[in-house]
């Protein structure tokens, strides 16, 4: 009997004894030991000299268009481009104007503008608005060089960066076009060469309003102006403008596009433009037109 007693404490014991150093030596790993982590390297930091370079000096534009799956022309094919916005009183009511007819346009704006005014920038977005560069200052003296016009450009792609959140795209538009009379043609030449080069393309058109001459003009003359110059046309790039004495431009646009849809032209921005239509715009001399 004493003997089955003993062998009993003593099997007792030895699994205590050995649960007790097992249950000590996980504890002991768990807290103690060491885990192994990769160190990472740190983030460059950016410097303010850095900052400005990318801010100023480099036009950095999105792959956009190679992405785009292709497609054939329309029939009838309308880019409405609306220039030098935003504006308090013009752009809020021409978006309206476009919403209510159901198409979209592409807006050219000023990055000083779009400062001033960053919720209806944010507002054409989320509307589903094409919005390209209209260079920061629209101030001709930017053209006495090119260094100043390039860094005038994009401190307009950084203005739109920080609003908008995403990369700009590979389009930008001339203050007066790209052959305008108020910069010297061989400085112009080196300034178109210099935005080809970095792989973008600057956007004339083909119809305009007539509503940036010093005259004004009025509602009917703009609808006419559009409406002549688009006949016996398929493919158009429309300029019109909506700085704030504009009135009367953003007063004709709903005829225009009703008249413009009722001779089956489609609507398109530069937003989803296809290689096709880059294409077409190409030969038409509407991108890059004396490059």
């Amino acid at each position: 009997m004493k003997k089955y007693i003993y062998s009993t404490l003593f099997i007792f014991f030895a699994g205590f004894l050995i649960s007790f150093f097992s249950s000590y030596y996980y504890f002991y790993e768990k807290y103690t030991s060491k885990t192994v982590v990769k160190k990472e390297e740190p983030y460059a930091k950016e410097t303010k000299e850095t900052k400005e370079t990318k801010e100023t000096s480099e036009l950095t534009k999105t792959d956009n268009v190679e992405k785009l799956k292709d497609k054939p022309l329309y029939a009838k094919e309308v880019f409405l481009t609306i220039d030098d916005g935003p504006s308090s009183n013009n752009t809020l009511k021409n978006l309206k104007t476009l919403e209510r007819n159901g198409v979209k346009a592409t807006f050219f704006v000023i990055g000083k503008q779009a400062e001033k005014l960053p919720e209806i920038i944010k507002g054409l977005n989320d509307s589903g608005m094409s919005i390209v560069n209209h260079s920061y200052s629209h101030d001709y003296d930017s053209y006495k060089s090119e260094e100043t016009c390039l860094n005038d450009f994009a401190r307009c792609d950084s203005v739109l960066f920080k609003l908008l959140n995403k990369n700009p795209l590979k389009f930008i538009r001339f203050p007066g076009g790209s052959d305008n009379q108020v910069s010297k043609k061989e400085v112009m030449a080196k300034i178109r060469k210099d935005v080809v080069a970095k792989g973008l393309y600057y956007v004339d058109w083909n119809v305009s309003a007539g509503d940036a001459e010093p005259k004004k003009i009025g509602s009917k003359d703009i609808i006419n102006n559009i409406m002549n110059q688009c006949k016996n046309r398929k493919f158009v790039v429309v300029l019109v403008h909506d700085a704030e004495d504009k009135k009367n431009t953003a007063e004709a646009l709903d005829k225009v596009i009703k008249d413009l849809k009722s001779q089956g032209f489609i609507f398109r921005t530069f937003e989803d433009i296809t290689p096709t239509e880059i294409k077409e715009m190409l030969n038409l001399k509407i991108l890059n037109r004396g490059a």
